[in-house]
């Protein structure tokens, strides 16, 4: 499908496929794409952990809005945390503790920071509180109601990432509401 949209780099051919619009049934796209060349073993899954690498090694970047609406799955918080940022992650760790870390609260607060570093490129200190803003819109604009983002908020200031108080951001974060 990739040589059928232009584009002089992945991103720009992902842009113009116009895949990124339909959130989770982006996959039905290239399904019919292959069933059309006669390729009819990729299964959806294969897709999506295809994907998943592209986002992990930098060559596509998704929008917030398309990544919140997928499937989330640990292979996203383990494939960015080895590839973008394996030293910021470990701090990250190192001060959630273990027991934390591994906790419902804790996987998530990695996952939206993968979201955001296979978002916005970088590593865990180049996100900044304007990031999760965007996240939380991004969330807003498809209906879902998000997760708690005080761990998340804690953690970036535990480690020196937010230099106010984790309570203030997760509170400016959690006013708007989905209607």
């Amino acid at each position: 499908m990739a040589g059928l949209v232009s584009g002089k780099s992945w991103q720009d051919r992902w842009n113009g496929s116009g895949v990124a619009e339909h959130g989770l049934g982006w996959v039905s796209i290239p399904e019919t794409w292959l069933d059309e060349q006669g390729v009819r073993s990729v299964r959806s899954t294969v897709l999506t952990h295809a994907l998943i690498g592209l986002f992990v090694a930098d060559l596509i970047r998704p929008h917030l809005r398309f990544v919140v609406q997928l499937y989330r799955s640990h292979y996203w918080r383990d494939w960015a945390a080895i590839s973008r940022d394996p030293k910021g992650l470990e701090r990250l760790e190192a001060a959630a503790g273990a027991e934390t870390a591994q906790a419902m609260q804790g996987r998530t607060a990695r996952w939206q920071i993968s979201m955001l570093i296979l978002s916005k490129g970088g590593g865990l200190f180049d996100i900044t509180v304007g990031d999760c803003v965007e996240l939380r819109q991004a969330e807003l604009a498809v209906c879902s109601r998000g997760k708690t983002r005080y761990l998340l908020c804690k953690l970036l200031h535990d480690i020196g990432i937010f230099l106010v108080g984790p309570q203030l951001v997760s509170q400016s974060l959690s006013e708007n509401q989905c209607v």
